[in-house]
């Protein structure tokens, strides 16, 4: 024969039940999160994607080409400062909420030290300063390791739900 639960029985699988319930809706909250998370940053990694490509493409011109200094010059100011500059305020106004938001601070940060780096670059070049160069490109460096660092800690907290960023995304998806 059964025994009919005791109140404290009861009260203590209402107890357990009502953590359940909270605990997924914590879950639930998290996820919310990391998928708006991950719709909001589709464009900045396209962008970022987009940077990438142009700054590989000016490499490619400063190497196989023998084009004025001045060219070079305008070239890397219009094809490359733009974009860097949009790019670090775009994800500076991305909003990462919970576990997402220091990673994704690093990453806005390491976003716009690059568009920094890219501005110094830019001056250095245009006045010659070799010294001023090399320490802007070394900051450009830092920026990249900063970059994936940072991308590399957001896709640890996406992992749970099933999320990734995808660190140069295909242009057309």
């Amino acid at each position: 024969m059964q025994t009919p639960l005791s109140r404290r029985d009861l009260l203590g699988l209402l107890a357990g039940l009502s953590l359940t319930v909270a605990t997924a809706c914590v879950g639930e909250d998290a996820h919310d999160q990391a998928e708006r998370y991950c719709a909001a940053m589709v464009a900045p990694l396209r962008k970022n994607a987009a940077l990438a490509q142009a700054f590989l493409e000016f490499a490619a011109a400063v190497k196989r080409a023998p084009l004025p200094e001045d060219d070079l010059g305008r070239r890397f100011e219009q094809a490359i400062l733009p974009p860097a500059k949009e790019l670090a305020a775009d994800a500076a106004a991305v909003v990462a909420e919970g576990a997402l938001a220091e990673p994704h601070a690093a990453l806005a940060g390491a976003w716009a030290d690059r568009a920094a780096a890219y501005e110094a670059m830019f001056k250095a070049w245009s006045s010659g300063d070799v010294e001023a160069f090399e320490l802007a490109a070394e900051r450009h460096n830092k920026a990249k390791d900063a970059e994936h660092d940072a991308i590399t800690a957001l896709n640890a907290q996406l992992l749970p739900f099933g999320l990734k960023l995808d660190h140069l995304p295909n242009q057309t998806g």
